[in-house]
C-alpha cells in the first residue's frame, strides 16, 4: 500500500472515530475547503506584529496549515507534534507550518493573544501562532471540528486535509515531502 493510500485511509478512520465536535454544533461538520480547492484569501494577526496573508504567504512553499484551540484536548495533544514539525522545517525555504488559533465566544471558547502567549510559554512551544479571534477564517474552511489540518502546495492548492489528525511529527514531515 502506498503512502498516499495509507494516509487517506488513516485520515478517514480518524475523522470517523475521533473528530472533536464543537459542543454548540449538533450537525456533522461540513467541509468547505477540500483537496483540489484553492486556499481562500484571509489575513490573521500573529504574535508581535506578525501577519499571515493568504494566498500570498503560501506561494512557493508547501505548508502545513493547522487550526486549533488551546482549550481543545486533541489540539493540546497535537500541538507539540506540530511544533516539532515547525522546528524541523525552520531553515527549509520550501516548506512551512502555520498554526491558527480558532477563537469563539467569550469564556470557554475564547482565544486571545494573552491566552496564546500564556499557553505557548507554559508548554514550551516555539512555532509562531496566529489568531482567528472571531472564527471568520476558520468558518471559510469548515463548520466544526478541531484540530483541523491542511497541506497547501506551492501553488496555493489544498492537496491534503484531515480533521482530528493524530500523526507523529515524522508522519507530517513525510506528507509535506510527498507534496513538495
Amino acid at each position: 500500500m502506498g503512502n498516499t493510500t495509507y494516509f487517506a485511509i488513516a485520515g478517514a478512520a480518524l475523522l470517523a472515530l475521533s473528530c472533536i465536535r464543537d459542543k454548540e454544533a449538533s450537525l456533522p461538520a461540513r467541509e468547505y475547503v477540500t483537496e483540489g480547492t484553492t486556499v481562500p484569501s484571509f489575513l490573521v494577526p500573529g504574535a508581535g506584529d506578525a501577519v499571515f496573508r493568504s494566498p500570498d504567504d503560501f506561494e512557493g512553499r508547501t505548508t502545513l496549515l493547522v487550526f486549533f484551540a488551546t482549550w481543545c484536548p486533541d489540539c493540546q495533544a497535537e500541538l507539540p507534534r506540530i511544533d516539532a514539525v515547525w522546528q524541523a522545517l525552520a531553515d527549509d525555504p520550501d516548506c512551512g507550518v502555520v498554526a491558527v488559533s480558532r477563537g469563539g465566544a467569550a469564556g470557554t471558547y475564547e482565544q486571545s493573544p494573552e491566552i496564546l502567549e500564556r499557553y505557548w510559554t507554559e508548554h514550551g512551544l516555539r512555532m509562531p501562532w496566529y489568531l482567528d479571534g472571531d472564527r471568520s477564517v476558520y468558518d471559510r474552511f469548515a463548520s466544526a471540528g478541531i484540530p483541523r489540518a491542511y497541506i497547501v502546495d506551492a501553488t496555493g492548492t489544498v492537496v491534503w486535509k484531515s480533521a482530528a489528525p493524530k500523526f507523529t511529527a515524522e508522519e507530517y514531515l513525510a506528507l509535506l515531502r510527498q507534496y513538495r
